[in-house]
């Protein structure tokens, strides 16, 4: 090795490795963002041609939720014991299969349970996906590539909006293609994670320290010294067989409940919203052009991702997630308390919630989670704050409907607000500063 020119993980140059690194892992978030954006509108199908009432929509809706928050704890833990890779294209196989099935139900029960059984394996992804990602890029290029990787989540969910929209034309039973699409998407995540090795980090901690640096050598040049990752691992005094309950050890507990809280803040809003948009805006009085004013803000949830993507490493992490909170909350307070407001006041209040809650969002749904938790315990801290998330969002989702026809979209509106008022309230007391750090010092 040529001393005199040598990288470490955090400082490495962008390889072409890098790059590959999110072919492999975009699958869960684009999968996830597919499977809601496309029940919007399979959602109104299968209403019309099985029959439903607000609580199944609401339970259907909100069914992969609960099955993120099992898969997170599960996967999550178990990641961190037998590696990220084993798990990584088994349970991708699975959900090809339960796509599949989804085309043949009859019943809002079944659709229920396949919905139920294609959110754990979604929640393994959520587990898994960041942590590779920090494990593999440099320090500096973290937020970035993670950014990206949440804004595969957009991509997926406006694809199936569009496609939805699309796919209303073919009948009663458009629905069931609807819902089985995304096993194209699963079939192409299969083969793109062909030959996708260990993360050198978990090897180092599991020992395997010449198998690391025979996995950083090929994928990333033999110009990489491991030498500083491993005395950052192993300096720690790890043990591999670190429990859940290493997350509320003194010290960490912090973290944990931080990480947690604010990812939960983002996601109920999130899919709160955008899963009954269709639903919503007529709430709201748009009807005759509903499905277009749809579309748009599917398109605009896009477009803030990009912008996202340009500030997420120029700005400090806390700044980034206070404003984004600041500004998904003000258009939330102007709808809940301006009683038949115009549709194009409706739809830019939209519109701005959506950039700041993608603001925040990308960092309080994937950079905190991942640099708030040391290696051995990285999956089993993502796992579970996803986990805790996604009771945020499955409370979300099915009460929606719910409390709108309860007590009205204006109630709903300012409930959400509060919502992320308080997980404001948690930023400015315990957010911590994470960028530019390296992975083993976070």
């Amino acid at each position: 090795m040529d001393t005199a020119k040598t990288y470490t993980l955090d400082n490495a140059p962008l390889r072409k490795f890098h790059i590959k690194i999110l072919a492999y892992t975009i699958g869960g978030s684009l999968t996830d963002g597919y499977i809601l954006g496309m029940i919007q509108f399979a959602l109104i199908a299968f209403t019309a041609d099985v029959g439903m009432n607000a609580t199944w929509q609401g339970l259907i809706t909100s069914s992969p939720l609960a099955g993120v928050f099992i898969g997170g704890i599960v996967f999550g833990d178990l990641s961190d014991k037998i590696g990220r890779q084993k798990i990584y294209s088994i349970d991708f196989f699975i959900i090809f299969v339960l796509s599949i099935l989804q085309f043949f139900v009859n019943t809002a029960g079944t659709l229920f349970v396949l919905r139920l059984l294609l959110g754990i394996c979604i929640g393994a992804e959520y587990a898994i996906s960041p942590a590779i990602v920090a494990e593999f890029v440099p320090s500096r290029l973290r937020g970035r590539i993670l950014t990206i990787l949440c804004m595969v989540w957009t991509i997926g969910y406006v694809i199936a909006a569009y496609a939805g929209a699309w796919m209303q034309t073919l009948g009663t039973d458009s629905w069931r293609w609807m819902l089985s699409s995304s096993a194209v998407i699963a079939a192409i995540v299969l083969i793109l994670r062909i030959g996708m090795p260990e993360t050198p980090r978990w090897l180092i901690l599991h020992g395997k320290i010449e198998e690391a640096k025979k996995v950083v050598a090929k994928h990333l040049g033999d110009d990489i010294d491991l030498e500083p990752t491993i005395r950052g691992i192993t300096s720690r005094k790890s043990s591999s067989k670190a429990k859940l309950s290493a997350l509320f050890r003194k010290g960490q507990i912090k973290h944990t409940a931080f990480a947690a809280i604010t990812w939960g803040v983002n996601v109920l809003p999130l899919y709160a919203l955008l899963s009954f948009v269709p639903i919503i805006l007529n709430a709201l009085g748009i009807v005759d052009e509903n499905t277009f004013y749809t579309l748009l803000l599917n398109g605009l949830y896009l477009l803030a991702g990009i912008i996202v993507l340009f500030i997420v490493d120029r700005l400090p992490r806390k700044t980034v997630t206070v404003w984004g909170m600041s500004v998904a909350i003000v258009p939330l307070l102007i709808l809940g308390f301006w009683i038949n407001a115009p549709a194009g006041v409706i739809v830019a209040c939209f519109g701005i919630h959506v950039f700041g809650n993608q603001a925040f969002g990308t960092i309080t749904a994937y950079i905190y989670p991942t640099e708030s938790f040391p290696t051995e315990l990285r999956t089993t801290g993502i796992g579970f704050c996803s986990a805790v998330s996604r009771i945020f969002a499955c409370f979300g989702t099915f009460a929606m409907p719910i409390i709108i026809t309860s007590f009205g979209i204006h109630a709903a509106l300012i409930g959400i607000a509060v919502v992320v008022i308080i997980g404001l309230i948690v930023t400015l007391a315990w957010a911590p500063e994470t960028g530019n750090k390296s992975i083993d010092e976070v």
